[in-house]
Order: C-alpha cells, then sequence, then structure tokens
C-alpha cells in the first residue's frame, strides 16, 4: 500500500493485488477519515466478496452487450466511506466503484457501484452512466 499524489496535488492511497490471477488496483483519497485504515482493513477482507463482486459484474458486462470485454484487464475500485445524506448512506458503510479503461473498450462502459455495510455484505449494486 502506497500514499501517493497526483498531478493536481492530492493525495491518495493505492494497493495493487491479484485474486484468482485476476488484478486489482485499489484506491481511496487520502481525505476519507482514517484513509489508511480503511484501505487496510477492505484488503483484508475484499477475498471474501470476490467472487459476489465478480459474478455481479460479469451480469453486468453481459446486460449491457460487453460480455466479450469482459473481464477487463485490470478492476480498478475506488473505495469511499458512506455517510446517511449520500444515496444508500442510510444502510451502507462502504461504496465500492468499479471503473473501467475506455480506451480499452468498444463503447464507454459505466462505473458499476456496490454499497456495502460493516460486516461485508452487499445492500445494494448498480451501473453508473
Amino acid at each position: 500500500m502506497t500514499l501517493l499524489e497526483d498531478g493536481d496535488g492530492e493525495k491518495f492511497w493505492k494497493h495493487e493485488m491479484n485474486i484468482d490471477s485476476v488484478p486489482i488496483t485499489i484506491c481511496t483519497d487520502d481525505k476519507e477519515p482514517e484513509a489508511e485504515q480503511l484501505i487496510s482493513n477492505f484488503i483484508n477482507k475484499i477475498e471474501s466478496i470476490w467472487g459476489e463482486l465478480y459474478s455481479t459484474l460479469e451480469s453486468g458486462f453481459k446486460d449491457y452487450g460487453h460480455i466479450d470485454e469482459f473481464p477487463p484487464k485490470n478492476f480498478f475500485l475506488n473505495l469511499l466511506r458512506m455517510t446517511p445524506e449520500f444515496y444508500q448512506g442510510d444502510k451502507s458503510d462502504l461504496l465500492i466503484r468499479f471503473e473501467f479503461d475506455v480506451e480499452d473498450f468498444s463503447d464507454k462502459l459505466p462505473f458499476y457501484d456496490f454499497y456495502i455495510n460493516n460486516n461485508y455484505k452487499i445492500v445494494h449494486h448498480q451501473p453508473v452512466f
């Protein structure tokens, strides 16, 4: 896990890993409360929910006509803490936003959001256009 800085001077945490030979990059903004602990806890738990995340994404690619482009070369995840005023904030504690490299696809794919509670159960998921 590494603390990096983007071109605008914004700091963020980044961790790269593989699960079942699938490359995954996880990031969280350093402005998130206890950002380092947030990403560390998630890294320790992601394997327990990866199968459900992966199969849901695969179904989403199929539903939106992109199954031939699944899986992407790399899965990019942005991790955010939820607060009650945000959509699904009253039911979830974390937002996992998957982003896809548009240059690698024939058409722009949506983001895909997963709302997770503190027990690492998915309470809601949706594509975001």
